[in-house]
């Protein structure tokens, strides 16, 4: 009972991102993508808000 997996479909998921080494380098181009835009918003926010009186 022990050794039996809780989750199997994410173990599969995990086994599958792992199985390509391309996979990482696209979870990383997303995550840079996704925190440059958080930023560009976040700045945007920012100026808009010392231009306007």
């Amino acid at each position: 009972m022990g050794s039996q997996n809780v989750y199997p479909e994410r173990d599969t998921v995990l086994n599958s991102l792992k199985s390509t080494t391309c996979d990482s380098t696209v979870i990383n181009v997303a995550h840079w993508s996704f925190t440059r835009t958080a930023v560009a918003k976040k700045l945007r926010a920012i100026s808009t808000r010392t231009t306007s009186p």
